[in-house]
């Protein structure tokens, strides 16, 4: 409930443009559900342009058209969904504790090629 009432908050002004910022953090799957209905709403029909941050790649993918990645506050890929997915669609990132070598061995086995490692 918390996270509406911020959102109405943000909206009672009537701006073009509102910054989320893991709008989803905290809900139940029924107020998450809920509330990325509520964001894809604003805007597709009230026209309110909407900046969303997320570690969550599912609610990005269901209320974005386009997309902005950071990493260590560089932008490192941007553009539409379907065009990041048909650029590299097996593209993961993996952190590993310990050892990395049979982690590397096991994706060469299965005929693909790994990216540095570092593990930690």
């Amino acid at each position: 409930m918390k996270q509406r009432v911020k959102l109405a908050q943000a909206l009672v002004h009537g701006p073009r443009i509102v910054f989320l910022d893991e709008p989803t953090n905290g809900l139940d799957p029924k107020g998450r559900i809920e509330m990325l209905e509520l964001i894809r709403d604003l805007s597709r029909r009230k026209g309110v342009n909407v900046i969303l941050s997320s570690h969550l790649l599912k609610d990005v993918e269901e209320t974005c058209s386009a997309v902005v990645m950071l990493a260590k506050g560089k932008v490192v890929r941007q553009g539409s969904i379907a065009d990041l997915k048909k650029a590299a669609p097996d593209l993961y990132e993996v952190r590993l504790k310990g050892d990395s070598e049979p982690f590397q061995e096991a994706v060469a086995a299965h005929g693909r090629r790994g990216g540095r490692c570092r593990t930690g």
